[in-house]
């Protein structure tokens, strides 16, 4: 069990930084991309993302009767919110890039999910 979770972790954090890179790229200005933002970005990320997964993980193990998104949701809308605090002093638009990075990401995660 703690191998399958190790690889499920290392795989969602590896996903989720390609994906939310692309998309923080897509939505910053040439001016906000320098060593700090993504020093910035890669900390974020790897606050929230293997703490999401890992309850993500124990709510599907413990809370069988719950649906998927009833789980994923609450944890979802905590990880946009510790990012947009982090992102704030970083990013012109903090809470549009949380938002759509992890809304990206997230369903990449549940497409992988499904296909493996």
């Amino acid at each position: 069990m703690l191998i399958n979770l190790m690889r499920t972790m290392g795989i969602a954090l590896l996903m989720t930084l390609v994906v939310e890179l692309f998309v923080i790229l897509l939505l910053t200005k040439e001016s906000e991309r320098k060593a700090v933002t993504w020093l910035v970005f890669l900390l974020a990320n790897l606050l929230t993302n293997p703490a999401a997964v890992y309850l993500a993980t124990i709510g599907h193990s413990y809370l069988t009767f719950l649906p998927d998104l009833v789980i994923q949701i609450p944890i979802e809308i905590a990880v946009v919110i510790v990012e947009w605090i982090v992102y704030k002093g970083y990013l012109s638009r903090p809470l549009l890039c949380a938002i759509a990075a992890n809304l990206c990401s997230w369903g990449v995660g549940i497409m992988y999910n499904r296909l493996f």
